[in-house]
């Protein structure tokens, strides 16, 4: 229930477990609290868009568990006959120490969730969280944090101790972090941890709550005439290892700097007719992109009409495993880097160019070609024009789009 006798600094009210003996009664705290106007008087529920718990439906869902777990540690008491001479503070102890009893740290609560990811097959994201929990124990000096400890000081003192290293960036601490709020987030919606413990900023009027930083970075990308010197320079080269990662490169600037892990798992059967047909990893969006010329001529030096449908277009992927393909492709993009450092020490390219240079450079180029923005975006894939304006997918046409291939490519 939803205690009105304690209103809160911002005016919310805390949830309660409500433990009635006979004629006495007492309360079990949650941890948690929400505007009068958040809560549903008749389920005794959280309603959705609730502004202090992110996630109400599983909230609901956890606090639904616990009185379950609640209920059944009563019938434990009561069924081995030491419920009768409790009295209702004595039972309430007994409940809140059971409770607690199950408790788990923020580390276990993050090694949870990583054996949750690999056992449904998030291999990508289990290995994000893991480096953000090697991450965490590093800087805390703290093998298992309890959630507690998890506060503004110590966030504090994990960015003073990254930033005092020599070469760091704002931007490289903010990716441990971030991995690190998506994960308390995930807790609180599933009632493990109290919103009231939350130590990062959520708007203006969390003032003394913990920030994460962000550095402005140089645009990643490259001129038209660096991709024209690498495309002469990967049709001169003798060295067949060398121009198969660099046409990697090559294939990925053309599909508007497709990522080359989509890359890696394109199949024969990805290429209908002239398009290629495909769903981007990151965003579980969907691209049909047409092949150009420049496109087709690699695909033919990997010997595409030589493959059934099943095949793999590129030979990046070798082994069956997910974990497997993970560690293939990973190592396909450190190689193809180090031949791309490579061509542009010998074209004496100052810009550093790597794989993800060629998604910056397609929308880059094609700006200063003038396209509009809005084909840039749909090409992109992006969702708004804050990345690049507008979601207008209904607007711009497959047509639209390969006009705009032929300008930044052609």
């Amino acid at each position: 229930m939803l205690d009105l006798r304690r209103a809160r600094k911002d005016k919310s009210y805390p949830i309660i477990y409500r433990l009635v003996v006979d004629s006495n009664s007492t309360t079990i705290p949650t941890g948690k609290s929400v505007l009068k106007t958040n809560w549903n008087t008749k389920s005794l529920t959280v309603k959705k868009d609730c502004e202090t718990i992110p996630n109400s439906e599983s909230f609901n869902a956890a606090i639904a568990k616990k009185v379950n777990e609640l209920r059944g540690t009563l019938a434990e008491l009561e069924q081995n006959g030491k419920i009768v001479d409790l009295t209702i503070s004595e039972l309430k102890n007994r409940l809140i120490k059971k409770s607690k009893s199950k408790r788990v740290t923020f580390v276990e609560y993050i090694e949870l969730t990583i054996a949750s990811m690999k056992k449904d097959g998030a291999l990508r994201n289990a290995q994000i969280y893991q480096s953000a929990l090697n991450f965490l124990t590093r800087s805390s000096k703290h093998t298992n944090l309890p959630f507690p400890l998890f506060n503004v000081q110590l966030l504090e003192r994990m960015e003073k101790v990254y930033m005092n290293e020599e070469g760091r960036h704002y931007n490289g601490l903010s990716v441990h972090l971030r991995s690190l709020r998506a994960i308390y987030n995930k807790a609180i919606s599933e009632g493990v941890v109290s919103v009231n413990s939350y130590p990062f900023r959520r708007s203006a009027h969390d003032k003394d709550m913990y920030v994460i930083k962000n550095e402005k970075t140089t645009k990643r990308a490259v001129s038209k005439e660096v991709i024209v010197a690498i495309e002469k320079y990967t049709e001169l080269t003798t060295n067949d290892i060398e121009k198969k990662y660099l046409y990697y490169f090559l294939f990925s600037f053309y599909l508007r700097g497709m990522n080359i892990g989509d890359m890696a798992k394109l199949k024969a059967s990805n290429i209908i007719n002239n398009d290629l047909v495909y769903r981007r990893s990151k965003t579980k969006r969907s691209f049909e992109v047409r092949i150009n010329e420049k496109a087709r001529n690699i695909l033919n030096y990997f010997d595409l009409d030589e493959k059934r449908p099943t095949d793999y277009i590129f030979p990046i992927i070798k082994q069956t495993t997910t974990e497997g393909s993970l560690k293939d492709i990973k190592y396909c993009t450190k190689t193809t880097n180090k031949y791309l450092k490579e061509t542009a020490t010998d074209l004496k390219i100052e810009a550093k160019i790597t794989t993800y240079v060629s998604r910056h450079s397609w929308a880059t180029i094609a700006d200063k070609a003038g396209v509009d923005r809005r084909i840039i975006s749909k090409g992109l894939g992006h969702a708004d024009l804050q990345t690049t304006n507008i979601y207008i997918d209904d607007i711009v046409s497959n047509d639209d789009l390969a006009v705009a291939d032929d300008i930044i490519t052609g």
